[in-house]
């Protein structure tokens, strides 16, 4: 219980708890429905903390920035990506630059920018296969995977349709047992179907998403060079 967390995180008088429990509240409200609470909550979080090194500053931008993308208000999220890494040049630390990566790659995507969101979104699998991220965030490549087939199937007039089927059918079976998509996740999901059913029939589609099951990572991200 967040809430509650956070209540007594500040009648003990620790701030910087207080600032990573209100975070976290404001992302479970979020992905609960409450989304107005939600974003005001982290809102409050980046404006009480920005210019301190605190750890809820980074996890309240990358949470609203996911809510940003969600909510199709790319501008300010992209904006909030650059905040983001100007204020923690953490590019050293693969975990977080992976995380920012794959907003990153969601927002050329959603803005059409196929052939540059192809390019990020391949190299956030890249990242995602590190060990340390892989054992942190083992659904990262899958995920990364997924905004990788989003934009392969928006390039050269949906030619590359049938290997976007086979790399979402991959990243289907990489997803760990139990694993439950956030927002982002299933909006990502959704957009990449879409986008490989327009150009593909039921029958089409079907057949080279089950080509996709159980290919490795490599070989999915052969499939995503559309040369």
């Amino acid at each position: 219980d967040y809430e509650a967390a956070v209540e007594h995180a500040e009648r003990l008088g620790a701030r910087s708890h207080t600032a990573v429990l209100t975070a976290r509240l404001g992302d479970a409200l979020i992905e609960a429905g409450d989304t107005e609470r939600g974003e005001r909550l982290l809102r409050e979080v980046i404006d009480s903390t920005r210019g301190r090194h605190v750890e809820a500053l980074p996890a309240a931008r990358l949470f609203l920035i996911s809510w940003l993308c969600v909510s199709g208000r790319t501008a300010e999220a992209r904006e909030q990506v650059r905040a983001l890494r100007e204020e923690f040049r953490l590019a050293h630390y693969v975990v977080f630059d992976s995380f920012i990566l794959g907003a990153e790659a969601y927002i050329e995507v959603a803005e059409g920018h196929d052939e540059r969101g192809l390019g990020i979104a391949r190299e956030a699998m890249r990242q995602a296969e590190d060990p340390l991220v892989a054992a942190m965030a083992p659904h990262l490549c899958a995920s990364y995977a997924v905004l990788a087939a989003a934009a392969l199937a928006g390039l050269d007039g949906a030619r590359h349709a049938r290997d976007a089927a086979r790399c979402l059918g991959a990243a289907d079976s990489w997803l760990p047992e139990g694993h439950r998509a956030n927002l982002l996740e299933r909006a990502a999901r959704a957009r990449a179907e879409d986008r490989i059913r327009q150009a593909l029939d039921e029958t089409a589609f079907e057949a080279a998403y089950a080509e996709g099951d159980g290919l490795s990572p490599e070989e999915a991200v052969a499939l995503l060079d559309p040369a």
